[in-house]
């Protein structure tokens, strides 16, 4: 962040957390995920928003329908492209927004798996 944690914090409320948080709902912020798989970078691959009731296990089962995130793919080795596309060609996720930290190179990729949307300033999405 290019502002101090102080500043930031003297306009909203400061929620630092790695554990789960419910947004709403509908809506969950999963914090740090665990690294499970092999391909995976050891950096964050994104949030995900969830649909239905609370659940303490987060998997990539069909109430998701969609991963907002930056998914590290910037130039990536074959073993974490190949593995990130298999593992969401594997998965029920009906779409992703792929943010930062994800070239074009590997978005297309991903268009080839799974529905893939854009993402840009003043974005909103409603489910």
């Amino acid at each position: 962040m290019n502002v101090s944690a102080d500043k930031v914090f003297k306009y909203i409320e400061d929620n630092l957390t790695k554990e789960p948080i419910w947004i709403t709902e509908n809506l969950v912020f999963l914090g740090q995920i665990p690294r499970l798989n092999d391909f995976e970078s050891k950096e964050s691959i994104g949030k995900i928003l969830v649909d239905n009731s609370p659940k303490d296990d987060f998997s990539l089962d069909d109430r998701i329908f969609d991963v907002v995130g930056g998914f590290h793919l910037q130039n990536p080795m074959d073993i974490q492209l190949n593995g990130t596309l298999e593992y969401f060609q594997e998965s029920n996720v009906k779409a992703i927004h792929a943010c930062h930290c994800t070239d074009l190179k590997s978005k297309i990729a991903l268009s080839n798996v799974v529905e893939i949307a854009e993402v840009g300033a003043g974005l909103e999405l409603v489910y």
